[in-house]
């Protein structure tokens, strides 16, 4: 059995929720959408103007709509930020910096803090992802364990179990890369 007592900080609850949302399809839907949509209406709208003759309106809706394109998502991923620092703080209100043990074997997964106990069965996992920082656990949606791998003592054993569970067909999401953008 694999023994984990962690101090998860406001930090790492919320580069969860980042890294859940970069792999979430729905929200790469919509980032995208939301940063083509405009650009696009101002294109059309320019070559709008340019057949009417307002040729300078027309430059000026062009190149509104390349700002837009390339700067938009600048402002967006600081938007995400916020959201989820806010998410957090929200959500984690008394919970933060608490001590908590984690322990790990081949049938059951055992978390225990102040708040209380929990036992997962291994089977109930639906994915295991790894970034350079931290290894992320996802049980059911909405539900995971966070593991900053700075915190752990014994990440080798950690790469053990983890290889163990995705023999057992695991999906396993390796992203040593990985940084919200």
């Amino acid at each position: 059995m694999l023994k984990l007592n962690l101090k998860l900080e406001k930090e790492d609850h919320v580069q969860y929720q980042l890294y859940t949302a970069s792999k979430s399809e729905r929200i790469k839907k919509k980032r995208k959408a939301v940063k083509i949509r405009l650009p696009i209406v101002y294109i059309i709208l320019a070559f709008f103007l340019a057949y009417i003759g307002h040729i300078t309106l027309s430059i000026s809706f062009v190149i509104i709509a390349m700002l837009w394109y390339f700067l938009y998502p600048l402002y967006e991923r600081k938007k995400y930020v916020k959201h989820y620092q806010s998410h957090v703080d929200e959500s984690f209100k008394g919970k933060l910096d608490l001590e908590s043990v984690i322990e790990l074997d081949d049938e059951e997964i055992r978390t225990s803090d102040e708040m209380g106990n929990s036992t997962i069965k291994v089977e109930k996992i639906n994915a295991i992802g790894e970034t350079g920082r931290y290894i992320y656990i996802y049980l059911t949606p909405g539900m995971g364990l966070v593991i900053p791998k700075q915190k752990v003592e014994q990440l080798a054993q950690l790469k053990e179990w983890i290889i163990k569970q995705t023999a057992k067909g695991v999906p396993y999401n390796l992203n040593l890369n990985w940084s919200w953008k």
